[in-house]
């Protein structure tokens, strides 16, 4: 992992300390874990007005080790950041802002033809896509209280806009 961010990272040195931090003489301190492993994104100050101070992904990794309820705490931070960006992507889908709706349908459409596109499978394929026009549908014309928006203006639309079609070489 230490590879990722820092290419001087000492894997081996670190490996060393990893094995011997379950003996319990084992002390490490911020300066010494930085002097052998090469570390970079943490320091060390001593003095009065000293500690020591992380990146914050560090920061946060050790806290989620010490405390779980800390994990638990990011682990929902996060979850409702995702649903915050569900709802946002419903919010502009009502916004009509058609394109972007038609853009992500159509990345998630390729991920699914790329992954599940396998010999015997295009039948169930076939449904997948059918499912998604019927779901464009209903996003679409949940836009309004009125009915406005009917399967000929889904037909138009979709002949306007290509939406990914399943493509068998």
């Amino acid at each position: 992992m230490g590879k990722i961010y820092n290419p001087d990272f000492n894997v081996t040195e670190f490996s060393n300390i990893k094995n011997e931090s379950g003996s319990n003489g084992f002390v490490l301190t911020v300066k010494q874990r930085v002097q052998k492993t090469n570390a970079i994104g943490i320091t060390s100050k001593p003095g009065r007005c000293g500690g020591a101070c992380a990146h914050k992904d560090i920061a946060f990794e050790f806290a989620s080790w010490v405390s779980v309820e800390f994990k638990l705490y990011l682990i929902r931070k996060f979850q409702r950041r995702k649903d915050e960006e569900l709802k946002q992507l419903g919010r502009d889908i009502k916004r009509n802002l058609v394109p972007l709706l038609i853009n992500k349908l159509n990345q998630k459409l390729r991920g699914h033809y790329n992954y599940f596109g396998v010999v015997g499978n295009i039948s169930a394929l076939h449904i997948v896509y059918s499912h998604v026009i019927k779901l464009l549908y209903k996003w679409l014309s949940r836009r309004s209280q009125k009915k406005s928006f009917t399967w000929d203006k889904l037909k138009n639309l979709l002949s306007m806009i290509q939406l990914s079609k399943l493509i068998i070489e």
